[in-house]
């Protein structure tokens, strides 16, 4: 294996590449993974380890990384499916870098992905996070830019912006490690919306940069899991619930419980996610 190239470019000045730590949850997908990893193992940015951690998969993921033969991957499995936050979490427990990129195992990083977020870390290394858009690609052939359209700022105190759109995909994350701690990480009670919750709870605390060139390819498979209608709801109501005050002060509030609303009336669960609003405020607002 050839030695690291330590140090990096970013049109100004050189500076020394710092250790990333890539993490890849996987579950029954070993064919897939392979190509997940092959995007890591082809990045232009080097000085990285990558840490799978197999969520109790019964399949031969196992088998296929070993056949790899990499010195950089550390494999761990959970004894049992703990789900996608739990084992991003477990994940970062074992990274031993200070920087922390996310990819799943049916997605694909392009080959300069890590390279030029860390330059753009470097140049402004007041941010936290950076993230970049990323193109979805899916089963029936089309093809959807996400953030495209929506609304909000894309960086900086963007927190407005992410209570209303979920514009940050967990793979296009990289994230300094104390940032992702000092936040909690993933939140494992939540069965959907996990990125979009973590993101927010982020953007309140540390700016975020956002680089605008897509540099990730995310499939949807046959495998992807699907549709968790009260897992979303649930969610969303807690996110809500939480920033209630901040809501009502901007005027906001409002505005997303009626969209909230109006997208549940259309599925014909309009009482019950009231209900999950309800017991989301009188559990999360601590005063009411």
């Amino acid at each position: 294996m050839a030695p690291f190239i330590l140090y990096l470019y970013d049109g100004e000045t050189m500076f020394e590449k710092p250790g990333i730590s890539v993490i890849i949850p996987t579950y029954n997908r070993a064919e897939l993974l392979l190509r997940a990893v092959d995007s890591v193992q082809k990045q232009t940015y080097d000085n990285w380890e990558l840490v799978i951690v197999d969520d109790g998969s019964r399949d031969e993921t196992k088998e296929s990384i070993k056949k790899l033969n990499d010195s950089r991957i550390t494999y761990i499995k959970n004894e049992k499916n703990m789900g996608a936050a739990a084992s991003r979490n477990r994940g970062v427990s074992a990274a031993k870098f200070d920087y922390i990129a996310f990819l799943d195992s049916d997605d694909v990083w392009r080959e300069n992905k890590l390279e030029k977020q860390m330059v753009y870390m470097n140049k402004f290394p007041y941010f936290g996070m950076i993230y970049c858009p990323f193109l979805n690609h899916y089963l029936d052939g089309h093809e959807l830019v996400v953030p495209n359209h929506q609304t909000g700022e894309r960086e900086g105190w963007i927190q407005n912006t992410l209570l209303i759109n979920n514009v940050i995909g967990t793979p296009t994350m990289l994230i300094k490690k104390d940032v992702f701690k000092e936040n909690g990480g993933f939140d494992i009670s939540l069965r959907a919306l996990e990125d979009w919750d973590f993101a927010l709870r982020v953007s309140w605390n540390t700016q975020i940069g956002f680089l605008p060139e897509i540099l990730v390819d995310a499939y949807q498979t046959s495998g992807s899991i699907s549709y968790d209608g009260g897992g979303y709801y649930e969610a969303r109501c807690k996110m809500i619930a939480l920033n209630l005050d901040y809501l009502q002060e901007i005027g906001m509030f409002d505005m997303l419980v009626m969209d909230l609303f109006k997208d549940a009336e259309q599925r014909g669960i309009l009482e019950p996610v009231r209900n999950i609003l309800m017991i989301s405020i009188e559990k999360y607002h601590s005063k009411l």
